[in-house]
């Protein structure tokens, strides 16, 4: 039997040419296990809802004039100086250079020349 670096581990003979592929192997082997480690971690608390994989409610379709609102889970009225023009849970659109929401945020129309500030 070989030499014995400690007592019950043989000595392994392997040429210094061969350690590169047992080094690539090792390396392999835990960056495997780091990977399956992680997405075990990740899909426990996905399934805890500590980490949802998916946002806590839908979107809901929204009336003209409005947008969902992930932060408060509800339609809001379209932020100033934008507008929305159908039932949706897109985002509110900005009005054009020159043109302002009507009152209802459900399309942009022209500022008059008299309401233009200078």
């Amino acid at each position: 039997m070989g030499k014995e670096l400690l007592e019950g581990f043989p000595e392994l003979d392997v040429p210094a040419s061969h350690w590169g592929n047992y080094v690539g192997v090792v390396a392999t082997t835990v960056v495997g296990v780091v990977l399956i480690v992680v997405t075990i971690i990740i899909l426990s608390l996905a399934a805890t809802n500590y980490f949802p994989m998916y946002p806590a409610s839908t979107p809901q379709v929204c009336s003209a004039g409005q947008q969902w609102s992930m932060v408060a889970q509800r339609c809001m009225i379209c932020p100033e100086g934008t507008y929305q023009t159908v039932g949706s849970w897109a985002a509110c659109i900005p009005c054009p250079g020159r043109m302002v929401p009507n009152e209802t945020h459900t399309l942009c129309e022209r500022i008059a020349p008299s309401e233009i500030v200078q």
